[in-house]
């Protein structure tokens, strides 16, 4: 597989793979009425995406690895001119979806996102994932 070159689609299907059984388990959360969960699960399938973004396309961040961080090296190189691997209109989403992560995931007992939105949220990331490669 080496010799073939193969070992990078290997992994990017496993990555890919990955993600999406979280996008799936915040579905089944979110269904349950678990959605501080199902935020939070579905944040870390985006943070993963963004971390490989990051790497695929060489890029760097200052400190540990999250979903500013990831977002605000990606928009940097965009504003340089580097590279555009996604617009500013969706790094206003990808803000919003890690606003809410962050929210769930540091006062879960005050979440207050309706089930709708936190679907919307888990749908969102899903379409962003499989058009943002």
């Amino acid at each position: 597989m080496l010799r073939e070159g193969r070992v990078g689609t290997i992994v990017d299907t496993i990555r890919t793979e990955t993600e999406d059984g979280l996008l799936d388990q915040a579905l089944v959360l979110a269904n349950a009425n678990h959605l501080a969960a199902a935020a939070v699960i579905s944040g870390g399938a985006l943070e993963s995406h963004l971390n490989y973004l990051v790497t695929k396309n060489n890029l760097t961040i200052t400190g540990e690895g999250s979903i500013s961080k990831y977002d605000g090296a990606i928009a940097q190189a965009r504003n340089n001119g580097t590279i555009e691997v996604y617009s500013a209109t969706d790094s206003k989403q990808v803000g919003a979806w890690g606003g809410m992560r962050n929210d769930a995931a540091h006062d879960p007992k005050t979440f207050n996102r309706t089930r709708a939105e936190v679907r919307l949220m888990i749908d969102g990331i899903r379409n962003f994932i499989a058009r943002v490669n």
